[in-house]
């Protein structure tokens, strides 16, 4: 789809990925009425390249797509970006389970040093 404008994307289908959590947190565009929720990012991909709508997808999962035209950027208003929040938490009865703690462990740090380098960026 080469639609420039956010106000043309209106008129197309709007391909959503659920959210997995268990809060109810709504976050994202909702100026098309026509949608189609999925539940990972790879359907929502494979979704938008058969044409069957646009949406918002991670920069390197498209990246390859913009890189050869099969999939164009459409620029937000204002050149804002859209960002999400990501949560990360382990359920108490799992806090025994060392593999997870580990993974836990693994996944915060990484937060951490993307946090250090955005500030690093900003400065």
């Amino acid at each position: 789809m080469a639609c420039q404008a956010v106000k043309e994307l209106k008129a197309f289908r709007h391909v959503v990925i659920r959210d997995s959590g268990n809060q109810d947190v709504d976050s994202g565009w909702r100026g098309s009425h026509l949608r189609l929720t999925v539940t990972h990012p790879s359907t929502a991909l494979n979704s938008i390249l058969d044409g069957v709508g646009f949406g918002w997808l991670p920069q390197h999962l498209v990246q390859p797509y913009l890189n050869d035209g099969r999939l164009v950027r459409v620029d937000l208003e204002s050149e804002q970006k859209r960002s999400v929040k990501f949560q990360l938490g382990i359920k108490p009865d799992q806090c025994h389970n060392r593999e997870l703690r580990t993974l836990f462990e693994f996944f915060s740090a990484l937060c951490a040093m993307a946090l250090s380098e955005r500030d690093d960026e900003m400065q």
